[in-house]
């Protein structure tokens, strides 16, 4: 099972990666890498995007969205492609619980 996981775990950021160079606008790349890499509050990122803290938490609640669900049709198709059916959950539930960090792993 411990092998299974690692392998999901895996799978999960390689597919949030794609998601995310797949996101249509530089600007939503580089809030999500000064948000999740750098670790700049949103509250500071307002100003350098032009928009307030309440705007930029929307627009990273709705980048992570995106994400999340690109994230989970690719490993749908792939699991279904490979066989592997049975991890399309937990692969799911990593991408539900723990967006966040896999984001600051992978970006």
């Amino acid at each position: 099972m411990r092998v299974a996981m690692a392998q999901v775990t895996t799978d999960v950021e390689a597919v949030v990666r794609s998601a995310f160079a797949a996101l249509a606008h530089a600007r939503d790349r580089n809030l999500l890498r000064m948000h999740h890499v750098e670790r700049v509050p949103v509250d500071r990122l307002g100003p350098m995007f032009g928009a307030d803290a309440a705007t930029v938490a929307r627009w990273l609640a709705a980048l992570h969205d995106e994400i999340r669900d690109d994230s989970v049709a690719r490993l749908s198709e792939q699991f279904v492609r490979t066989g592997r059916i049975d991890q399309i959950g937990p692969a799911v539930g990593v991408l539900q619980e723990d967006l966040e960090a896999v984001l600051a792993r992978v970006l």
